[in-house]
């Protein structure tokens, strides 16, 4: 029996991978993952994760920017994720919610509810 696997919380843009993505894919695929979501951290990351599912038939992309980045991310980092919303591999937004392990949460709403924005807006 084959498997169809679904890896959804995949970082094929983590810097220990540089070089590497390639091989991480085709072993996954080996193994069966037929399809992987690279999630974002930052709009930095979104963009990664694009051209990722733009190079690889079996990566998708979320565009969003993660609960312990929000802080640090500037307006323009939003609008660049709202930009990315529409891309065709995109398939979810996020990585997103409100992480409550230690003070990083107290800046973390405002990146919440900016992810609710382009979702609405993507239908």
């Amino acid at each position: 029996m084959s498997l169809n696997l679904i890896d959804t919380h995949v970082h094929l843009d983590d810097d220990r991978l540089r070089g590497e993505v390639e091989a991480v894919v085709q072993r996954a695929e080996e193994a069966g993952v037929k399809r992987m979501i690279c999630i974002a951290t930052t709009a930095a990351s979104a963009q990664r994760g694009i051209e990722y599912s733009e190079r690889y038939p079996s990566v998708y992309a979320s565009v969003g920017i993660h609960p312990n980045n929000a802080v640090e991310a500037h307006e323009s980092d939003w609008e660049k994720v709202l930009d990315m919303v529409m891309t065709p591999k995109v398939v979810a937004l996020g990585e997103t919610g409100i992480h409550l392990v230690d003070d990083r949460h107290r800046g973390m709403a405002g990146g919440f509810c900016c992810h609710g924005i382009p979702s609405v807006q993507a239908g």
